[in-house]
């Protein structure tokens, strides 16, 4: 990489990195690791500049040696003006980062796993696949289920049931572990279960918007998930609240008519509400 353009990508230092390309820096040129100026900007979420080494001629989808592109990067960082900037542009939206011969995660995976819920939602509205199959993620919670299922007696059936090969699919790792593929997928949702847990976040109901799969182990989790499925799905979440919104609203609680889509939305898509005493006929 030439010198003159990565601190100035890193630091978002516009009008250095537009002299550097004026003179002639390659914006393609990459470092050791095989990162790119346009990559180390999206780290940083640097719109800007962003766009200037995109306008000089930058790749957009100009991946490191870990498979890793401007986008995934941007995504990873929640950084939303960069990740549109990276789509307008032409960044591949649904980009698997590869090694080893093998493709695992996307930019919705990121987003969802260290990102925000405004970049997930830059993702989804870009088309973003919301039941991505990561399957790194998806060995380590094999590993990660395969160790427990270890340290317990051989007896334990339920821990025989957890651990279950997907269409036989087991890689051995030296001569004494033993890595199975649990069954089914790593999505987006997955990661972002298993970053919020059941703490309020936005980042949940904005994938549940958009249509994703929402499994059992989720429902177990998140309380909110449990009430998307026990009401048969997003859809039919949203009518009830709506109706649960009207029921309060009929017991003399008068709300601007102005503030009552904002209610809506926040209630029909968050669920931070949901406490028994406000249930209909409770």
């Amino acid at each position: 990489m030439d010198p003159r353009l990565r601190a100035p990508a890193l630091k978002g230092d516009v009008e250095a990195l537009t002299t550097a390309l004026n003179a002639g820096a390659d914006p393609n040129k990459r470092d050791e690791d095989g990162y790119a100026p346009l990559l180390y900007a999206a780290s940083n979420g640097h719109a800007r500049c962003i766009d200037v080494l995109r306008r000089h001629g930058a790749d957009v989808n100009a991946a490191a040696r870990c498979g890793r592109t401007p986008l995934n990067t941007a995504a990873a960082g929640g950084h939303t003006e960069a990740i549109k900037i990276l789509i307008k542009a032409g960044a591949l939206v649904d980009w698997r980062e590869s090694w080893n011969g093998s493709s695992f995660a996307t930019a919705l995976h990121w987003a969802a796993r260290l990102g925000t819920a405004s970049a997930v939602q830059a993702l989804l509205k870009a088309g973003a696949d919301v039941d991505a199959d990561n399957a790194t993620r998806r060995v380590v919670r094999a590993v990660t289920l395969a160790n427990v299922a270890g340290e317990s007696s051989s007896s334990d059936d339920d821990d025989e049931e957890e651990v279950q090969d997907d269409d036989s699919a087991v890689e051995s790792v030296g001569s004494s572990i033993r890595l199975e593929v649990v069954r089914g997928s790593f999505t987006p949702l997955d990661e972002a279960v298993r970053r919020f847990g059941s703490k309020p976040n936005r980042v949940i109901p904005t994938l549940v918007a958009a249509g994703c799969t929402i499994k059992l182990e989720h429902a177990e989790t998140v309380p909110y998930l449990r009430q998307v499925l026990e009401c048969g799905g997003f859809a039919q979440y949203e009518r009830a609240h709506r109706r649960r919104l009207a029921w309060i609203l009929g017991r003399g609680t008068r709300v601007p008519a102005e503030l009552l889509p904002t209610i809506i939305d926040f209630w029909a898509h968050v669920g931070w509400y949901a406490v028994p005493h406000l249930r209909p006929g409770s």
